[in-house]
């Protein structure tokens, strides 16, 4: 096998575990056995961190969006609690509540204030304030994450 192919599935496994939540950059690079330097250069290149915070605040919106559905499902369940339709929402509702951690307020406003900051960087030219948070934000969010998710 070609060093080029061999580099590329390293890269493509590399992405694989930083989205599963392996962000180390040190760590990827002695698994992977390549220098700090070109997990840098995957990553900018592979541009993984707006990618991941777009996938993280999809789902953000995505729990929003349950929690509204299931906010309109229960009040007509409360309407007819004997409809067939909604005996299904307990079950859903139960797993919804099951999966909901209390530890998700806490990534929820990290998110929301990563946000924000990045729009206020955005707006008053702050580029360089902007690169530093992007290198440090996704870190932030995984302390949090592997702190408060208990």
């Amino acid at each position: 096998m070609s060093n080029t192919i061999n580099l590329r599935l390293k890269q493509k496994e590399c992405e694989k575990l930083f989205f599963a939540g392996q962000r180390d950059a040190k760590e990827l690079a002695l698994l992977f056995e390549v220098g700090e330097s070109t997990i840098a250069r995957w990553r900018k290149n592979g541009r993984w961190i707006e990618r991941l915070m777009e996938q993280q605040s999809t789902d953000q919106d995505v729990r929003e969006l349950a929690t509204k559905a299931l906010e309109v499902a229960l009040k007509e369940y409360i309407k007819e609690p004997k409809g067939k339709d909604m005996q299904s929402l307990r079950g859903m509702l139960k797993i919804f509540i099951e999966d909901r951690k209390p530890s998700l307020s806490y990534l929820d406003h990290a998110i929301r204030f990563q946000k924000l900051f990045q729009e206020f960087c955005k707006q008053k030219g702050h580029n360089a304030l902007l690169t530093e948070y992007n290198k440090y934000g996704i870190e932030f969010l995984d302390f949090i994450r592997l702190n408060f998710n208990e």
